[in-house]
């Protein structure tokens, strides 16, 4: 994988049901997947 591709994949973007809210780490963007989309209908 190249630089700019491993860049893509770990992006903190959530793209969870195209909801594309950008966090500045990864334990930010869980946090925030886990109280807004997890379990949520």
């Amino acid at each position: 994988m190249t630089g700019i591709a491993a860049a893509s994949f770990f992006s903190n973007i959530c793209r969870f049901g195209g909801c594309g809210l950008h966090f500045e780490s990864l334990a930010e963007l869980i946090v925030h997947i886990e109280d807004n989309h997890i379990g949520k209908h």
